[in-house]
């Protein structure tokens, strides 16, 4: 499933809790990708899977993969992230070039970094151009793929990120102040896409242990920074030592998986809390 599925998901979701709550939307395109809801005399958009929640710096954050590691990387254990600027980057962000070649880069990244290692295209999602670098030749290759200006997944930034052997991986729902849910990423069969979900036979699972989930929450309690955050899906692994790690966050997670394997109860109740606190 894609991005535009997970959109015409969400939106579906959200105009069934609206018309539930008799709280008034109108769909504001001709493929239901953008709705407009009204509350006390207020509009509040909802476009693809991006909501109101989240300031605009709080969206570029969870957006920014190295930004996030920035954040989050001191009070929780997250792999090691950092990000490198495409040499040939237009013109009028080339002040901002720290290196003048792939070349120049692969050095740094060898000299920072140990394989195995992880190098993805920062704006990415479900796995695209994410490779998973065993020696030099793959670094020049995820370079070579994600600053291709001719490739419409072309990304002025690789992050380059620390490679974790990841035992479960879960998916952590946050909206104003608490978990509201969280499900595993299960895949059985040998992965040939890094993203668990996107390997034939993966299924999203809701997480009902009651100590699986305290564990998470307890681990998420390590940072201040979640309260920042108004809206977040945060992808958290149990590494090959059986240590809680977070991977990453996303400020506007598709659940089109998750209502598949699991049902839509818990989307149907997160969109309840939403417009619950549209203010």
């Amino acid at each position: 499933m894609n991005n535009f599925s997970n959109s015409l998901i969400n939106l579906q979701i959200l105009r069934k809790v609206c018309e539930e709550l008799s709280i008034p939307y109108e769909v504001k395109d001709d493929f239901g990708n953008f709705v407009e809801v009204k509350k006390d005399g207020k509009s509040f958009f909802f476009v693809h899977c991006n909501t109101p929640f989240n300031n605009d710096g709080s969206k570029f954050v969870a957006k920014d993969k190295e930004f996030s590691y920035t954040i989050f990387g001191k009070s929780l254990h997250m792999p090691q992230t950092k990000g490198y600027l495409d040499p040939n980057v237009d013109e009028k962000y080339s002040i901002f070039t720290k290196h003048k070649s792939h070349k120049e880069i692969i050095e740094d990244i060898e000299s920072n970094f140990k394989y195995p290692m992880i190098i993805k295209m920062n704006a990415g999602s479900q796995g695209r151009n994410t490779f998973l670098c065993k020696k030099t030749r793959d670094v020049k290759r995820a370079l070579k793929n994600i600053f291709n200006k001719k490739n419409k997944n072309y990304d002025y930034i690789a992050n380059v990120q620390e490679f974790i052997n990841i035992q479960k991986e879960y998916r952590a729902i946050w909206f104003m102040g608490q978990i509201v849910f969280v499900y595993e990423k299960v895949c059985e069969v040998k992965r040939e896409n890094i993203s668990p979900l996107h390997n034939d036979g993966a299924k999203a699972v809701l997480v009902e242990d009651e100590k699986v989930f305290s564990e998470i929450k307890s681990f998420l309690s390590q940072t201040e920074h979640l309260k920042d955050f108004e809206y977040l899906g945060l992808d958290i692994v149990i590494d090959e030592n059986n240590q809680i790690r977070l991977l990453e966050i996303n400020s506007h997670p598709g659940f089109s998986y998750f209502i598949r394997d699991s049902g839509e109860d818990e989307i149907v109740g997160l969109y309840r809390k939403m417009l619950e606190n549209l203010k």
